[in-house]
């Protein structure tokens, strides 16, 4: 009984202490990061909390970041220990840090790392192209990159747009002149090793001589995501019925992308499209010296294709059973598994592959076999089915199906047959 009662008394003076204990308030990771960029520096900007260590990380384009320096803020109205290349207000905890272990026109990433925490908390993700701030966000207070895209009194376009449409608008840099990424081309301009630079392929290919570009590439585009010219309910795998919000709007480059890239996704990817609302897609972009810019895919680049393209989006076991479809009218067609890995069939490919290991234990996924703008590719697809929306098969379905490689070379390369 004794036994008994001092176990009960433990019992509420622990709950007494639990009860008057401090609550440990951690210090949040900051949620206002920015880069502004120029020749061979990037200058990372965030608000800081007192007395709190922040460290930064970078990738160059791979999935493996490394931390370049770290710094402790002051108590409230007072400075942290000086550390080479970070500046802080004492008084806002506006903490800068510069970078200027960078090169010209290679594709950087960067994060701030809360280390105060327990766990450590991450910022979001943000990219730098030096030598130009970017155009799409992460803005400076004094920036003055609104006005290359709106005009506050002659605008040509609804909100405010420069130009009459956002296509019109995205054309007066992506054609090769104001960004180093040249859509119509497919290319992107990467340093030479001298000092120069040089225009190389980017991933997602070239959109060709449609909507206005003017195309300049060697081998013709054969097929392309069509800008400007058809319904997003004509997506092969889509809503053909047209029913719900979004569906029956025309293809613009703003139905994939965010100007102002406010979901912080890769390519400035919407974070939200038609009834897919919460969509995060992970990758980087890295730059090889005067070679073909690559991209490294870790989480919902597959997701947001099948935004768009519902009934393509089918787990493993599809080869072998008809799924039950829900927008297109070939209900009981097979196809091809994604979000499978090439691994677990005793398979390899040297195609991209989405996940975090960088081998093929990743899964195939849209850009496994397609490219996301357009291709150069050759031979038709043998799986067209219902390509114009037309509910038959005829020539108009023979596409090459904005494919990677020509012919069946994708099939091939993983099967081996």
């Amino acid at each position: 009984m004794r036994n008994s009662r001092w176990a009960v008394w433990l019992a509420v003076a622990f709950s007494l202490v639990v009860l008057i204990s401090p609550v440990t308030v951690y210090a949040a990771p900051p949620t206002d990061l920015r880069l502004a960029t120029s020749s061979g520096k990037v200058i990372a900007s965030f608000t800081g909390a007192p007395g709190t260590t922040y460290s930064i990380w970078r990738s160059t384009g791979s999935v493996a970041f490394a931390k370049l320096s770290s710094y402790t803020t002051g108590a409230a109205g007072a400075s942290g220990t000086a550390v080479a290349g970070w500046t802080e207000d004492p008084i806002g905890k506006a903490v800068t840090y510069t970078d200027t272990t960078v090169q010209d026109y290679m594709d950087y990433y960067y994060y701030i790392q809360n280390d105060t925490d327990a766990p450590a908390t991450l910022s979001y993700t943000l990219p730098a192209f030096p030598p130009t701030q970017t155009a799409h966000g992460s803005y400076t207070q004094d920036t003055d990159r609104c006005a290359g895209c709106h005009s506050t009194h002659s605008a040509q376009g609804s909100k405010l747009l420069r130009e009459a449409t956002v296509d019109a608008t995205c054309k007066t840099c992506h054609n090769g002149t104001g960004s180093k990424y040249n859509v119509a081309d497919g290319t992107v301009l990467v340093p030479n090793g001298a000092g120069a630079t040089v225009a190389k392929n980017a991933p997602a290919g070239p959109f060709g001589a449609q909507d206005g570009y003017v195309y300049s590439g060697t081998k013709p585009v054969t097929s392309q995501h069509q800008v400007g010219a058809k319904a997003i309910n004509r997506a092969p795998g889509g809503n053909y019925q047209g029913t719900g919000p979004g569906w029956t709007d025309v293809l613009t480059c703003g139905s994939c992308h965010d100007p102002h890239g406010s979901s912080h996704n890769y390519r400035l990817l919407r974070g939200a499209l038609l009834d897919s609302p919460a969509i995060q897609v992970t990758a980087y972009a890295g730059t090889v010296v005067a070679g073909d810019e690559t991209a490294r895919y870790q989480a919902g680049m597959n997701t947001f294709c099948a935004a768009c393209h519902k009934d393509f989006n089918v787990g493993p076991g599809s080869g072998s059973t008809a799924p039950a479809e829900t927008y297109t009218t070939t209900a009981g067609s097979y196809r091809h598994a994604v979000g499978v890995a090439p691994s677990t069939k005793s398979l390899t490919t040297a195609f991209p592959l989405e996940g975090p290991a960088g081998n093929n234990t990743d899964l195939v996924f849209c850009l496994t076999c397609h490219r996301g703008h357009g291709t150069t590719a050759t031979g038709p697809s043998q799986s067209a089915y219902d390509q114009n929306g037309d509910s038959v098969v005829n020539g108009l379905d023979s596409t090459t199906a904005i494919k990677r490689a020509d012919n069946m070379t994708i099939c091939q390369d993983c099967h081996k047959k």
